[in-house]
């Protein structure tokens, strides 16, 4: 089974910044939609919203 759920650092990881620039995409609206687990602090992202987010970005520096 793969894994469907991405935490901050995974996010961190995968785009190559840290953490805290993750939290800060979350904060300012830039990163992909996220959620919260009832009760819970952890920020989570979807892996299908991870990708989408990284395709749409790398769409838009693409030049001709």
């Amino acid at each position: 089974m793969t894994k469907e759920l991405c935490t901050v650092e995974d996010l961190a990881s995968i785009a190559g910044v840290t953490p805290a620039t993750v939290r800060w995409w979350v904060h300012v609206g830039r990163a992909p939609r996220n959620f919260k687990i009832a009760g819970g602090r952890r920020t989570y992202f979807a892996r299908a919203d991870v990708i989408a987010w990284l395709e749409q970005g790398r769409a838009g520096t693409e030049t001709a």
